[in-house]
């Protein structure tokens, strides 16, 4: 009975589940939360900083640690407080988070405006903190986790792939006919008198 050949010659595998948790990078909450904190001073800083383009007076630095202390004075708490909504929310620098974290920022230095006391210099500072808060996500908010394809699972051979391999190279072996040389027209040295007989007696 003629054994018919496997038509799968492909290894077979064990493929293992893959049980590995994402890949989630790690958040930078402490310096997204003191680099916020540290809002009003930035603020303070671009402010003198453009008062003294404009005025080229360097007089101005003078008050700069009283205009830093009563910065934070007033817009301290609502620094640390937009620094925690931001790193509890993990928001990345890209469109949303960038325009997310500057709506923050200018909401919670608005406190005075909410409470009725509307001003010039009210809007002002909410437009200051704004910007600040816009520049600071530019520097303190981390990129976006970048998409990352999943990992092949390992796979391990399976104990019976020799067996079966080498089973079908032997079937694959008997299988292939084996070329012979036809032995009619075959003559050795010693069957040379014999075949000159042969031909004299035709003739």
């Amino acid at each position: 009975m003629n054994k018919q050949l496997p038509t799968a010659h492909a290894e077979q595998t064990q493929t293992l589940p893959d049980n590995t948790p994402p890949f989630r990078p790690q958040y930078p909450t402490i310096k997204v939360l003191i680099g916020f904190s540290l809002a009003p001073v930035f603020a303070t800083l671009m402010i003198t900083l453009l008062m003294v383009i404009f005025t080229l007076t360097l007089e101005i630095f003078i008050y700069f640690p009283m205009a830093v202390y009563f910065a934070m004075m007033v817009y301290g708490i609502p620094a640390f407080i937009t620094g925690a909504i931001i790193s509890a929310n993990r928001w990345h620098k890209d469109g949303s988070g960038m325009m997310k974290a500057t709506l923050t920022g200018m909401l919670c230095s608005s406190w005075p405006i909410l409470l009725g006391n509307i001003s010039f210099l009210l809007l002002g500072m909410a437009f200051v903190a704004a910007v600040t808060s816009h520049i600071l996500a530019h520097i303190v908010l981390p990129q976006p986790a970048l998409t990352q394809a999943p990992a092949a699972p390992p796979s391990i051979p399976n104990p019976e792939t020799p067996a079966l391999t080498s089973e079908l190279a032997a079937d694959e072996a008997s299988a292939i006919p084996t070329a012979t040389a036809p032995t009619d027209s075959v003559y050795y040295l010693k069957d040379l008198p014999r075949f000159r007989q042969s031909q004299q007696q035709s003739e």
